[in-house]
């Protein structure tokens, strides 16, 4: 199967075993809340006026977030055409707006910030770099990334419902340090990803990543 047909299966079979949430125990609202309040702050923060998601699942938390900052243009995308089907007809509306996109070989739209999480974690590292240099093309000023912050060896696999945590700071993606890191109180998998976090760069400062990129 290709990676589109891969994260079809997974949300016509649920393969990430949410309990609420077809996008995974990521999204289900025991793990995510304590995210919410951090992450409205952040956005608020910035005065985040046009917020890209992407992949943005199937909207189960976000809109926690949402109704509490001063979005006023909300763009998700996700390259699964059920869910993005299933969104529109129960969530689309002047403000909120979803689309099919495989951000491996598509420039999502441009926005005040993009929230990228747990994307690269379900990719290969070749495809991950393309995922990063799409998003940064982009030209949207501020990327807030899944990353994790204790020392690990990133590990390469094939895109799909496999993941693994991914240091950004780390080979073979050598980010910079983030201007800002918020950590998600990751309690999956008995404690052992406790440094998941979200990672804020501004993408004046990965500008010269998409020449390494390319090199």
């Amino acid at each position: 199967m290709n990676r589109e047909e891969k994260f079809n299966e997974t949300y016509d079979k649920n393969l990430f075993k949410g309990n609420e949430s077809k996008s995974g125990r990521g999204s289900d609202m025991d793990i995510v809340s304590p995210l919410i309040p951090k992450l409205t702050s952040l956005l608020n923060k910035y005065n985040v006026k046009t917020l890209i998601d992407a992949p943005c699942g199937d909207y189960n938390w976000i809109n926690k977030v949402l109704v509490n900052t001063n979005i006023n243009k909300y763009i998700g995308i996700d390259i699964v055409e059920q869910l993005i089907q299933d969104n529109i007809k129960l969530y689309s509306n002047g403000f909120s707006i979803f689309q099919k996109m495989d951000l491996v070989e598509e420039i999502p739209p441009k926005g005040d910030l993009i929230l990228c999480r747990d994307c690269l974690v379900h990719l290969s590292f070749d495809s991950a770099k393309k995922v990063i240099k799409n998003i940064i093309e982009s030209e949207t000023p501020l990327i807030l990334l899944t990353t994790f912050t204790n020392d690990r060896q990133n590990s390469d696999f094939e895109d799909g419902n496999n993941w693994y945590p991914m240091k950004l700071t780390q080979e073979p993606f050598n980010f910079p340090a983030p201007i800002e890191i918020i950590n998600e109180e990751c309690m999956e998998a008995e404690g052992n990803f406790q440094d998941k976090s979200l990672g804020l760069w501004q993408r004046k400062d990965l500008i010269n990543y998409v020449e390494y990129l390319n090199s």
